[in-house]
């Protein structure tokens, strides 16, 4: 008797638990955005990728003329080796040891200020969306907003990018 009690019990509590969820969900707003689809057709973006677009290229192009001179220089060296002196020898030697390290500092040092240089040109766009999102999270009453980079799936009626764009 005290088994069949048990279980009819754990079932009553189980079917409230589900009755809790169900009615606490029916409370929250979702929405959902698609930051890239934002970021895609905000200007202020678009322009900020566009400059560090050009940064990049710029970089790559830099580096690329600092490998050539390293390959011409190496090149160099190896057709000279056998005319040249030990001592000449370690010393060119050590002046491609030299450009090589340079060129991989300056590869690291670049694209650490590539980074720094987005998060500057792109910090400023973020708060501006961030702000339109914590206004239409108020004014519509949302409870929670994603992004669609962390969802799955979702129904089209809860996607808010448009009234972002709107409002941006």
């Amino acid at each position: 008797m005290y088994k069949k009690n048990s279980w009819v019990l754990s079932i009553i509590v189980i079917g409230l638990c589900m009755i809790a969820a169900v009615q606490v969900s029916a409370q929250l707003k979702f929405g959902y955005i698609d930051i890239q689809r934002i970021l895609a057709m905000d200007e202020e973006s678009i322009a900020a990728q566009e400059k560090l677009e050009a940064e990049r290229q710029a970089a790559i192009e830099e580096l690329q003329r600092m490998e050539n001179e390293f390959n011409e220089s190496y090149e160099a060296l190896n057709q000279q080796s056998l005319l040249l002196s030990e001592e000449k020898r370690q010393e060119r030697q050590q002046e491609l040891n030299n450009m090589y390290v340079e060129m991989q500092q300056y590869q690291q040092d670049k694209d650490q200020e590539l980074v720094d240089r987005q998060t500057e040109l792109m910090q400023p766009i973020y708060d501006k969306i961030n702000a339109a999102i914590r206004k239409i999270r108020d004014s519509g009453g949302y409870d929670f907003i994603f992004d669609t980079m962390y969802l799955l799936d979702a129904k089209e009626s809860y996607d808010l990018t448009d009234e972002l764009l709107e409002e941006l």
